[in-house]
């Protein structure tokens, strides 16, 4: 399975991932979210809204390896 798009607000989470090739979703009052840097770089998961800029730029001005 992995996600494909998470959309957030105030009052809850829905996440859609792909499981034996059929789109599902889970909706909760929180997620957490952790996931490969080079998954956001490459911007594999939808965000909606998106991320902040703060947070986007964030993602882009970081590096991989040591």
């Amino acid at each position: 399975s992995y996600v494909t798009k998470i959309e957030y607000s105030s009052s809850h989470v829905t996440i859609a991932y792909i499981s034996e090739g059929e789109t599902k979703t889970i909706k909760a009052k929180k997620a957490l979210i952790t996931v490969p840097l080079g998954v956001l770089k490459n911007e594999d998961i939808i965000f909606s809204p998106s991320l902040p800029i703060w947070k986007s730029s964030a993602v882009e001005s970081l590096g991989f390896g040591v």
